[in-house]
């Protein structure tokens, strides 16, 4: 009997695995991907593919990109922008989960953004940007968020396109001081559904 003891004990000894510490990681201004072990296969320093999840955060640095979540799920820790795109310009982040961030995805500053066929759940923040203009948010999934799902400020020209945005506990769609937005075919099912704040010229 002890020596079975001791041989459990030494099994549970072995199996257990330390936790590992997120680390950012960064689309660099000039393509390379920092940690270079980051799961992210780079292809011509324009498209980016997921190999598997990430429990880190992706701060991108660069322009004219492609980020291709591949089915896999991007996780924080309550925390963070889960991809912070800010000061950029056609970027397009598509086919990811976005979950546990304080913002899943948040721009500032940025042009020509797309988020396409993103689950985007349980953040603070679903999708946040101010400051920017003639960006596509189109077909993603924005759900049982703790505030709002989607939240623009100082922001114009965007087009919302076929997205279920549902279960958000504050807003579904909030608009502050933004205008000339383009809001049609999605699902809107929140506990509130929509709030404009000097708002003006959107469909």
């Amino acid at each position: 009997m002890l020596t079975i003891l001791i041989n459990d004990i030494l099994k549970l000894t072995f199996n257990v695995q330390p936790v590992r510490a997120t680390v950012t990681i960064y689309i660099k201004a000039n393509g390379s991907v920092v940690p270079s072990t980051a799961p992210i296969q780079n292809i011509g320093n324009y498209s980016y593919i997921f190999k598997s999840n990430i429990n880190d955060s992706i701060v991108v640095e660069r322009d004219s990109i492609v980020i291709n979540g591949a089915g896999y799920t991007l996780q924080g820790t309550g925390s963070e922008k889960g991809i912070d795109l800010t000061g950029k310009s056609n970027v397009t982040i598509k086919n990811m989960a976005v979950t546990n961030f304080y913002y899943g995805i948040y721009f500032e500053s940025s042009n020509n953004i797309t988020l396409s066929g993103n689950n985007i759940t349980d953040n603070y923040y679903g999708i946040a940007f101010g400051s920017s203009t003639s960006n596509n948010i189109v077909c993603n999934s924005v759900i049982n968020n703790a505030q709002n799902g989607i939240y623009l400020f100082y922001s114009d020209n965007n087009i919302f396109y076929g997205n279920d945005v549902s279960s958000n506990k504050r807003y579904g769609i909030v608009l502050s001081e933004s205008g000339n937005n383009t809001i049609f075919h999605n699902n809107i099912n929140n506990t509130n559904q929509t709030y404009l704040y000097e708002t003006s010229n959107n469909l």
